[in-house]
Order: C-alpha cells, then sequence, then structure tokens
C-alpha cells in the first residue's frame, strides 16, 4: 500500500467516523471514543511502517 492511499483511508476513517457522531446517540459516543482511540493506535502503527 503506497503512502497516499494510506492517507485516503486516514481521510476516508475520519470522515465515517464523524458521520457515525452524527448517526448515533450522544449515549453511544462513549464507546465510539474508544473505538477512535484503537483505531488512532492502528494509524500510528502504520505511520511507524511508513517512516521506516
Amino acid at each position: 500500500m503506497s503512502f497516499a492511499q494510506a492517507l485516503f483511508i486516514f481521510f476516508f476513517s475520519g470522515a465515517l467516523g464523524g458521520i457515525l457522531v452524527i448517526l448515533f446517540n450522544v449515549k453511544q459516543v462513549g464507546c465510539f471514543t474508544h473505538f477512535s482511540s484503537e483505531l488512532h493506535h492502528v494509524i500510528a502503527h502504520f505511520s511507524l511502517l511508513f517512516k521506516t
């Protein structure tokens, strides 16, 4: 996977996350926040792979 593809996936997942926040109830945002933090860990691992 190229860096451009990874960047596209990063922005796409961010947009998808924003849509999910709007669609889901406020009570479920806590669950999404946990998922979002997990997603950031995955993205951090990807960015480390591209830096090496």
